[in-house]
């Protein structure tokens, strides 16, 4: 198992999206967030730091439980890497006691740590939300068919008990108009970004962090993500993915900077996967042979069920592909078994063709 050095953040001033939760490495159960830019597991969240050096620093721990990260979080006073003691007069006697935690200057670093925490879709964070209505509101609370957590939300972003009572008293189809009219939004915006990722040629890591957002541009095939390294398989750009019909698929991603994918041969008027293609489907073959030798193992004490696996490698881009490498691609698909080669671009036309279809749909209800 990887060890990795200790490093701290500085809430304010370091990227969030650099960030990922990892096994600590000592075998210990525990989880931790990793900062990619500074390669090494955050020790400290910084939230603020006083004149004299004293450090008000957060921890946050992970227990993975049921595919689920549940966070254990600790304040604390730090000075030259120790807890900060201060003097305190108890009973005539002075005594060094560990400092007291205010979070008063730093409150807005200490909630936007507490969001990112809670935005996570890895994460589950305890919720109790509690608001006064009506039994005949509560009612109608319970029959919205969409996402609590959204209601909860909107609930919150509105300043005034009143207006808050004007979104519980609002037909149902008008918030669940509201809800998916929500999310259309984040796929339009999703676009965008999957678009600058693949054109900015970034790391694998940044384009798997995307699709772990957006696992949707797959359509309705997979309905949950679940951990790789359950399978042995500790690489950044592997994704596992529980399909509709409760079997697990293996998503393997590539630089989009790939390229060829498909070298040419003169003496046989053919093209043939280049070696980088190559090597990924040869991966990908080894690891689909893993999860079936493993298969009994993960079913007994995961619950996964592994059977036939398929795999989809995610790689390179067909726009920088001629005619013939494209039709060499889907002959390529057609002799594969249980393997599908997509490029980065094929994965945004499909997203493009999905939020296309959801507009259509926006637009003939609001008619």
């Amino acid at each position: 198992m990887d060890t990795y050095k200790n490093t701290d953040f500085i809430v304010g001033d370091h990227d969030f999206s650099l960030i990922e939760i990892k096994d600590g490495g000592l075998n210990n159960g525990f989880y931790y967030f990793y900062d990619n830019k500074r390669h090494g597991l955050i020790k400290h969240f910084i939230l603020d730091v006083s004149k004299t050096g004293i450090k008000t620093c957060c921890d946050v721990t992970f227990i993975l439980k049921e595919g689920k990260y549940t966070p254990r979080i600790e304040l604390s006073n730090r000075q030259d890497n120790k807890i900060h003691k201060e003097e305190m007069l108890l009973n005539d006697e002075t005594r060094n006691i560990s400092s007291r935690i205010a979070l008063s200057g730093c409150h807005k670093n200490f909630w936007a740590l507490i969001d990112y925490i809670q935005s996570s879709k890895q994460v589950e964070v305890p919720r109790n939300s509690w608001v006064a209505v009506s039994k005949a509101d509560k009612a109608l609370l319970d029959n919205i068919e969409v996402n609590k957590e959204f209601v909860q939300k909107v609930l919150l972003s509105f300043a005034t008990p009143e207006t808050q009572q004007l979104l519980i008293e609002a037909k149902k189809d008008d918030v669940n108009n509201l809800f998916a009219a929500v999310k259309h939004a984040k796929s339009r915006k999703a676009l965008d970004e999957i678009n600058n990722l693949v054109i900015s040629n970034v790391s694998e890591h940044k384009l798997e962090l995307w699709i772990k957002e957006n696992d949707w541009v797959f359509g309705i095939e997979y309905i949950r993500r679940l951990d790789a390294t359950k399978i042995g398989i500790h690489s950044d750009a592997d994704i596992l993915m529980e399909s509709l019909d409760g079997f697990v698929d293996l998503l393997e991603l590539k630089k989009s900077s790939v390229k060829p994918l498909f070298v040419y041969d003169n003496d046989h008027n053919c093209y043939y996967p280049s070696s980088a293609l190559s090597q990924v489907i040869g991966q990908t073959i080894h690891y689909l042979g893993v999860m079936e030798d493993q298969r009994y193992i993960l079913k007994s004490e995961d619950g996964l069920n592994i059977l036939k696996p398929r795999a989809k490698i995610v790689i390179g881009r067909s726009s920088l592909m001629g005619e013939k490498e494209k039709e060499a691609l889907r002959k390529l698909n057609d002799t594969l078994h249980n393997i599908e080669v997509l490029t980065y671009d094929e994965v945004e036309n499909r997203a493009r063709r999905i939020v296309a279809h959801y507009s259509e749909q926006t637009l003939s209800i609001n008619k």
